[in-house]
């Protein structure tokens, strides 16, 4: 019987098997790459009305045209998937939440009337209403008060925000003979769950607001100005310019259009989001009934250059104290004293 005899001659190449591992190592590294394609194909090729069992097949005209037949068949599937990406991300940027509310003027001392009140379209509003009056301006003025009218101002918080954001404006407005409104808009308040459209919508709230006030007895109807923040600058722009009876606005870093507006919401970084941007703009507009058009500052630039208003940048918000003295100063002036030309 023969033995087994080991080769003398044998030497390991221990290099030859490191150059075989770290080959390997990179075709594992790199092979979830291949299977991207064959998922797709899959999927496209995969029978929605699945199942292992038997099932209707066609098989008239070649394989090729039978395989192009269902392929062009599954891609009937894709428009239908890619608009309910579309639609589920629009829903999301436009319901960012209900801000939890805490403060109320009565936080800062000052009193104030919980008011209600419907838009346009039927959406509920709810507002904080500061009147001029209290017992110390009845000390003061005694008999003069008596059908007395006061000017007022609409304070409307940003995107996302709630009325508790414009609180500090409210005191220091009260306190200069001014009747405050603040208002939640919609979406923000814990009445309604509609859509925030970036201010398009919303400046049907304003608008609500001001004829709220018009029907008060103690406000001056031709004497209501609007301070808005973020996007309820736009609101307050848009609401105004279809009112020429507002004498001045306070608008504080407005949006310039809906495509920054929007892009900061689902992420300006995402890779997807530029070549899908006109897409998302053209279903925001069937969805809400809208045109993104009221955002474009550019639209405006003739009311602002007619009406007295006084913009805010980054750079100087509109809460810091002196931002505060300088929006009652301008108030006074084109507001309570009435000033006639946007010129003077």
């Amino acid at each position: 019987m023969e033995r087994p005899v080991m080769n003398p001659t044998f030497t390991y190449d221990a290099s030859a098997d490191a150059s075989k591992g770290k080959k390997k190592q990179s075709a594992g590294r790199f092979a979830f790459l291949w299977r991207i394609p064959r998922w797709i194909g899959r999927l496209l090729l995969a029978n929605p009305f699945g199942g292992r069992r038997a099932s209707f097949r066609n098989e008239e005209g070649t394989q090729l045209t039978r395989f192009v037949r269902g392929f062009t068949y599954r891609l009937a599937f894709v428009p239908v998937l890619l608009m309910m990406f579309i639609t589920a991300i629009i829903l999301a940027a436009t319901h960012p939440g209900r801000s939890s509310q805490g403060a109320d003027p009565l936080s800062f001392g000052v009193y104030y009337d919980p008011v209600n009140f419907l838009a346009d379209d039927g959406a509920r509003m709810e507002g904080w209403l500061v009147p001029v009056l209290d017992a110390k301006r009845v000390l003061q003025e005694k008999e003069l008060i008596v059908g007395k009218h006061y000017p007022a101002v609409v304070l409307v918080h940003d995107f996302a925000g709630s009325r508790e954001q414009m609180l500090p404006l409210v005191q220091p407005l009260h306190d200069a003979g001014f009747v405050v409104l603040v208002i939640n808009l919609r979406g923000s308040a814990t009445l309604t769950g509609e859509a925030q459209t970036f201010g398009i919508r919303e400046s049907l709230d304003v608008k609500a607001a001001i004829e709220m006030l018009r029907r008060r007895s103690f406000v001056d109807p031709n004497k209501i100005a609007l301070i808005g923040v973020g996007t309820g600058a736009n609101a307050c722009l848009i609401a105004a310019s279809k009112d020429p009876a507002i004498p001045a606005m306070v608008l504080s870093e407005p949006v310039s259009s809906f495509d920054p507006a929007f892009a900061e919401r689902v992420g300006p970084d995402h890779k997807w989001y530029p070549p899908l941007k006109n897409l998302f703009r053209w279903t925001f507009q069937v969805m809400y009934g809208v045109d993104c058009g009221d955002l474009d500052m550019s639209n405006y630039a003739a009311q602002l250059s007619q009406r007295h208003v006084l913009m805010t940048d980054a750079r100087q918000r509109i809460m810091e104290p002196s931002s505060i003295k300088g929006v009652k100063k301008f108030l006074q002036k084109y507001v309570v004293d009435g000033v006639a030309s946007a010129a003077n």
